[in-house]
């Protein structure tokens, strides 16, 4: 299937016509996330199956292919606003020879449903590290925030780039631009916030799951430096400079809180 890229997210509804030759790119980096249904993934020799909630990231010079073994999978395409792949890269392969059943939790390229590589805790919101920098180039991560009802995530409108956020369970109230709307339910609704705009987006349900698609700022080196201070020098945490010292070093300006709030409006 031909499919341009043109901004930071593109969705398509693949069936069994949409099967890959074994390939690969010379350049760019391609993230993942099945929807629903299940994809048959083949990478360097290693063939699994992917269900809805699992993610895969492909670096460039990577042999893999899909397969769409029913009709209705969804499968996201993660691409960030500026990293492009130039047309005509790709490079099909022979089919392996020697193909090899795989567990998809020991391929390196996966991250499976309700994991991560590392989830750091917090009181009323955990976050898994879904994508590292190091899978994509240094350019992004892509994280994956558990709230509880009534937790906010308040951003300042700093990014210089869009932002998109997918609800990936549960219910949030977003407002925006002086406009209040709501995301969730079974339509995997995206949050796409434009640079330079101040956004508050609330859980207003139980079991809310929002992926954050594109995080320029270093989210898990800030994460583990308070994790570390946590530890070591708690007395430090207690002081703003301190805080905002962090942050700026981290480039993550954008996030101007994160709080439990006493009352939500979900109607």
């Amino acid at each position: 299937m031909e499919k341009k890229i043109t901004g930071i997210m593109d969705a398509a509804v693949l069936n069994e016509n949409h099967n890959q030759p074994y390939h690969y790119h010379r350049e760019g980096f391609e993230t993942f996330l099945v929807l629903e249904g299940s994809v048959g993934a083949t990478v360097n020799g290693r063939r699994f199956t992917l269900h809805a909630g699992d993610m895969i990231h492909l670096e460039p010079w990577l042999p893999h292919r899909f397969t769409f073994p029913e009709e209705g999978c969804r499968l996201l395409w993660l691409q960030p606003e500026g990293m492009t792949r130039p047309e005509g890269q790709d490079q099909i392969l022979p089919d392996p020879v020697n193909l090899v059943d795989a567990d998809k939790r020991a391929v390196e390229q996966v991250s499976c449903k309700d994991e991560g590589t590392v989830d750091f805790g917090f009181e009323g919101i955990r976050l898994y590290l879904k994508t590292g920098r190091w899978h994509l180039g240094g350019f992004h991560e892509i994280w994956e925030c558990r709230m509880d009802a009534g937790y906010r995530l308040q951003l300042s409108g700093e990014e210089e780039k869009e932002t998109f956020y997918l609800a990936n369970g549960g219910r949030f109230q977003v407002e925006m631009a002086g406009e209040t709307r709501f995301a969730g339910g079974t339509d995997h609704r995206g949050i796409r916030i434009p640079p330079h705009t101040p956004c508050r987006i609330t859980a207003v349900s139980e079991d809310c799951a929002l992926l954050a698609c594109n995080v320029s700022a270093h989210l898990f080196r800030l994460l583990e430096m308070i994790e570390a201070a946590q530890t070591y020098f708690p007395e430090k945490l207690a002081d703003p400079e301190y805080l905002a010292y962090l942050f700026t070093v981290n480039k993550a300006g954008n996030f101007k809180s994160f709080q439990r709030v006493e009352e939500t409006d979900a109607d």
